[in-house]
């Protein structure tokens, strides 16, 4: 199956619409002016901004996504670890029953968070 290439689309509220000609010679009130083409090319740098911005939370919530995937990973291997260690023995001291359940627990609340918190911010 080829790979489909994926395609940003730009929402229409962040559309940069640039002034025509007709718009630009005249003010509100009738008279050619300069006032206009100010504040059209105030807007354009601002519609610009917005997509500037939208483009770095995207690339910002990308790193988010590739920390938690290599986060959540280690995370696991060393609660493994230290299960397996504390289960034959080889820990210079024993851990009890109720540090392990806690271990367990919280390894468990912290990674589904992880992946929730992660997740929203992806589909909001």
């Amino acid at each position: 199956m080829p790979e489909e290439e994926l395609q940003f689309v730009v929402p229409e509220s962040f559309q940069i619409q640039e002034p025509s000609g007709a718009d630009c010679d005249q003010n509100p009130d009738g008279q050619n002016g300069d006032d206009s083409n100010v504040v059209n090319s105030q807007l354009v740098a601002f519609n610009k901004a917005k997509i500037k911005r939208f483009n770095d939370d995207t690339d910002h919530r990308a790193g988010l996504v590739d920390w938690i995937k290599d986060l959540i990973p280690i995370y696991l291997i060393l609660v493994l670890v230290l299960l397996f260690m504390n289960g034959f023995k080889t820990l210079p001291f024993c851990l009890s029953d109720e540090i392990l359940l806690a271990i367990l627990c919280t390894t468990t609340a912290n990674i589904i968070g992880l992946a929730v918190i992660v997740l929203k911010g992806l589909f909001k």
